[in-house]
């Protein structure tokens, strides 16, 4: 759980950051009326917030892959027997 918290902490502060210099760079490209530059500050603001998506898929995908749970005990019955059938441990 510490390495969960680890992952989210470190993709908010980057997020954070991102965000901040998008809304800067969004603040120029409309205040000095360049179209371009409100474009970029724009694009940055989204990757601020698909990093945070991200961010939480890894760690839920993670929790999941660690608290699943991993399937039955497949075993087969004796040849002698038949030989195709197979016994399932629970």
């Amino acid at each position: 759980m510490n390495s969960h918290k680890k992952i989210i902490t470190v993709t908010k502060l980057i997020a954070i950051f991102l965000f901040f210099i998008g809304a800067a760079t969004l603040a120029y490209g409309i205040v000095s009326d360049y179209s371009s530059v409100i474009g970029i500050g724009i694009g940055v603001e989204v990757g601020a917030i698909f990093i945070v998506i991200l961010g939480m898929f890894l760690v839920a995908s993670e929790e999941m892959v660690e608290t699943t749970y991993k399937g039955v005990v497949i075993s087969p019955i004796a040849k002698e027997k038949r030989p195709h059938l197979y016994l399932v441990k629970r």
